[in-house]
């Protein structure tokens, strides 16, 4: 496109410089971090009893970065970080989610509830020392629901007219479905959703996989490029009923 001093108005020279040794270059790849939702259990398998076991869902939240990540603001520790969508819950005070770890949210009271937390550990093999929180209110959904990280941003100040209220920011946010593009094999089968990648983009089906339960640890799955088709299909026929590949 061609452009002048002009196109750029009365700040020409220095917009123009910044267009030639930056802007207009392709745009970067969604930020993603420091923290991110790395496993749902959305649809455990039924229990004698009922048909929708909602007791032995998690959501399991990962850090991406080399270094702690504080739940909280560090300036207003009262405000804590949140997950939102199916499951809500609200991070006590003072929780940090240690470098390269995990967390885990659950729907019951870990603390409150040890035998609950003990029949968890034991289903799941969760290791010892894993961050389990809960419980969270409401459910996920077993057939299309959210799950969002929202932290809190600094307070409103004077002369805003909402000074004090805490702004929620989306950090992560997941759509799922239990049918494809979504991996089906997690909707009531014993498997869970485990992110492929943690480092990309996560609101993507590419990214996720149907794969055995390990909340409090990695998901054990290659971050490599997601598959391909390297030739198209050949149109084939055959017979009704008959096998075809």
């Amino acid at each position: 496109v061609p452009m002048s001093a002009t196109t750029f108005g009365v700040d020409a020279p220095a917009s123009l410089a910044a267009f030639r040794t930056g802007t207009g270059l392709p745009n970067a790849l969604p930020r993603v971090g420091p923290l991110v939702i790395n496993e749902i259990m959305y649809h455990p398998p039924s229990v004698v009893g009922t048909n929708d076991n909602s007791h032995d869902e998690y959501i399991e939240l990962a850090n991406i970065t080399a270094s702690a990540v504080p739940l909280y603001d560090p300036v207003a520790p009262t405000n804590t970080w949140s997950l939102r969508g199916g499951a809500s819950f609200t991070f006590p005070q003072g929780v940090s989610c240690p470098a390269n770890g995990f967390i885990t949210v659950v729907p019951f009271d870990p603390v409150g509830d040890p035998a609950s937390l003990a029949s968890f550990k034991a289903k799941y093999g969760v290791p010892a020392g894993a961050l389990v929180y809960g419980p969270y209110s409401g459910k996920l959904d077993n057939f299309i629901d959210t799950v969002r990280i929202e932290r809190p941003d600094p307070p409103q100040e004077p002369p805003h007219p909402d000074v004090g209220f805490v702004p929620q920011i989306i950090l992560d946010e997941i759509h799922y479905l239990n049918v494809a593009p979504w991996m089906p094999g997690a909707d009531g089968t014993g498997l869970s959703l485990q992110r492929i990648n943690a480092s990309s983009y996560g609101n993507d089906p590419v990214n996720w996989v149907d794969a055995t339960p390990s909340p409090g640890s990695g998901n054990g799955l290659s971050s490599g490029t997601p598959p391909s088709i390297s030739s198209q299909p050949v149109t084939q026929t055959v017979n009704v009923g008959a096998p075809v590949s």
